[in-house]
């Protein structure tokens, strides 16, 4: 399931750093191609969650994920450490 922003619940909890709720609802599953689609930013949910400087829910994502998701593009060329810095730069202006 998508909004209309095509985000998955991945992104939404990564958002909204709702650790706890993204825990209860997949429980110990984690679905690899669900941390790897994108939303109509080219956002992975690890941006999601970079972006809103969600930390706990980063880490969580993080367990389940090779390092390579950490260097994946959104539309704008920026991985989610960039894209987390580039958000934090315009919020600083």
């Amino acid at each position: 399931m998508r909004n209309y922003k095509y985000e998955t619940i991945f992104h939404i909890a990564g958002k909204n750093n709702a650790l706890e709720s993204l825990m209860f609802i997949v429980g110990k599953n984690v679905f690899i191609e669900h941390m790897l689609k994108r939303d109509f930013e080219g956002n992975t949910p690890l941006h999601s969650a970079a972006e809103a400087g969600s930390t706990e829910t980063l880490r969580w994502m993080c367990q389940y994920v090779s390092p390579g998701f950490l260097d994946m593009q959104n539309d704008f060329g920026f991985n989610p450490k960039q894209a987390a810095s580039e958000k934090a730069y315009l919020y600083n202006e």
